[in-house]
């Protein structure tokens, strides 16, 4: 509703649409709707020239996606720590299947490696979704490299088309990372990047 409100010209209703669902997701720490929500607001500030409140918002967008990120990153974390549990689980079954001497054990050993099969076939897919994401990220910044913002920018554009939504891109350079580079070291210009 915001944002229709605001495409139709009242930004100010716009505004407080928007801020009273912001504080909703407060409450609920809903960051990927907080996210959207801080953007539409940065932009609705500042073609209302507020930069002050634009950027305000710009900033609480940047904090939601690092808690996102590292939302992501923690579930990465436990998917290899529950790989590395199931590859203990599988080595106790196959030690318990060569003790096993008589074949009621032998035969629950060969359901407990199929079921563990399965387990692990589950596993490496999530591990493969995984590699696909990293495969679009930056390993610096974490953000989207080319073949993720190509995907991200076909997404976009089909979006757009769809809902008749106009879109914009913005290029963003930095002038003199080289001479950050050449003084201060790679090291430095690296840091230069992730702060930026």
């Amino acid at each position: 509703l915001g944002r229709n409100r605001w495409q139709r010209g009242a930004s100010e209703a716009a505004i407080a649409l928007l801020t009273q669902a912001l504080d909703l997701t407060a409450a609920r720490r809903t960051d990927p709707i907080a996210a959207r929500l801080h953007e539409l607001l940065s932009q609705i500030h500042e073609q209302q020239g507020r930069v002050a409140e634009a950027l305000h918002h710009v900033r609480e967008f940047l904090a939601c996606q690092q808690r996102i990120h590292g939302q992501d990153t923690q579930r990465r974390v436990r998917a290899l720590l529950g790989r590395a549990d199931l590859e203990r689980a599988q080595q106790h079954a196959e030690n318990e299947r060569r003790r096993g001497d008589e074949l009621a054990t032998a035969l629950d050993a060969a359901r407990e490696s199929e079921r563990q099969k399965q387990a692990l076939l589950a596993q490496l897919s999530q591990q493969s979704d995984m590699l696909r994401q990293l495969a679009r990220e930056d390993g610096l910044t974490g953000l989207s490299n080319r073949r993720g913002f190509m995907m991200l920018a076909q997404h976009s554009l089909q979006l757009c088309t769809r809902q008749n939504i106009p879109a914009a891109l913005v290029f963003i350079d930095l002038d003199h990372l080289k001479q950050v580079n050449d003084q201060l070291g790679h090291a430095e210009g690296d840091r230069v990047l992730v702060t930026f």
